[in-house]
């Protein structure tokens, strides 16, 4: 009996320390973990200006991430990328870092000095506020941190990114992000072949929406088993455009759709014009601030028909394509 009641104290004083080691075990692991991911860049409190006196005192260069609360990127950026340990520890090593918003209070005179129209804006600016280095969307750690080692190299500088952002120098190249946009393109609808260029407005309704007009001229494809002819006509197209942000560095996706008017050739339609619609899903690739090429997937209808052909085949309809480039003004 005795035996036994000091087997049963000795198994519960065991419980008890295995119970108070687990738990305090749990408590540093625990401990430890958050305090490991716990990193972030440290952005400055103070003021822009404040901020660039420290910049030129401590000849740092000043990282900038110029966002809009309204963005996905610069949320997913703050989460996923400022957090990361390499990237954290990198810039607070090296950098005076500063987040401001570009849509209020201070930020609006910084974006319009920098031109910044697209979030993020990863920027790196020196104590006297010129942009030595940026890049434009989301960024991987590992890309952050690359972009950030050019910045103080001066041979990796992209002088196209500073002068971009950089509105002080006369032959700055605009940001054309929100800005007009002329652009070209080669169109594919069934078998007509076109060319044309189109105009695309500064985006609107929190920088996501614009309006786009353009004119092509097409060549209408005819065989009659012995010869092909090609004969030319117009149309004229007027379409919103509603974007997405960045998905990556340089690349942006958006959506088209409106109507045009076609004005046909009289050797293949009685009909003096036909109205149709179309739609488009593009993909945008940004080379510089003012430069980019883009293609387009998608499909129009008319109904048009070239009544004077026997057989009467249809055009300016199903499956489209465009692909061109544009330039910002």
């Amino acid at each position: 009996m005795i035996l036994m009641t000091v087997n049963s104290k000795f198994r519960l004083r065991y419980l008890r320390d295995t119970a108070l080691l687990f738990f305090f075990a749990y408590t540093f692991l625990t401990f430890n973990f958050t305090h490991a991911q716990s990193k972030t860049i440290k952005f400055e409190s103070g003021n822009w200006e404040q901020i660039k006196v420290r910049s030129a005192n401590e000849n740092k260069l000043i990282f900038l991430d110029a966002y809009a609360s309204w963005c996905g990127i610069c949320k997913k950026m703050d989460k996923n990328v400022f957090t990361n340990d390499t990237v954290a520890d990198y810039f607070n090593a090296n950098f005076i870092n500063a987040r401001i918003d570009m849509e209020s209070g201070e930020g609006l005179a910084i974006a319009k000095k920098y031109n910044v129209n697209v979030y993020p804006s990863l920027l790196f600016i020196d104590g006297q506020g010129k942009v030595v280095h940026g890049a434009v969307g989301g960024l991987q750690p590992k890309q952050f941190v690359q972009l950030a080692r050019d910045a103080q190299n001066p041979d990796k500088q992209n002088a196209g990114i500073q002068q971009s952002f950089d509105a002080g120098d006369p032959d700055a190249v605009q940001s054309n992000s929100n800005k007009i946009e002329i652009g070209f393109n080669i169109s594919q609808y069934q078998k007509d072949f076109g060319i044309g260029l189109h105009v695309v407005s500064p985006y609107f309704m929190m920088k996501m929406v614009a309006i786009k007009a353009g004119a092509n001229i097409q060549w209408f494809e005819n065989s009659d088993g012995i010869e092909t002819t090609l004969t030319t006509y117009q149309n004229i197209q007027v379409g919103m455009r509603s974007r997405s942000n960045l998905v990556s560095h340089g690349i942006s996706v958006y959506g088209e759709g409106g109507v045009f008017i076609i004005l046909p050739h009289r050797d293949f339609s009685s009909q003096s014009s036909v109205v149709g619609g179309y739609g488009v899903f593009g993909f945008e690739f940004r080379i510089l601030p003012g430069f980019a090429y883009f293609i387009e997937l998608g499909g129009v209808g008319s109904g048009a028909t070239a009544d004077k052909i026997a057989g009467k085949p249809i055009y300016s309809n199903g499956f489209l394509t465009n692909v061109g480039l544009k330039i910002g003004f």
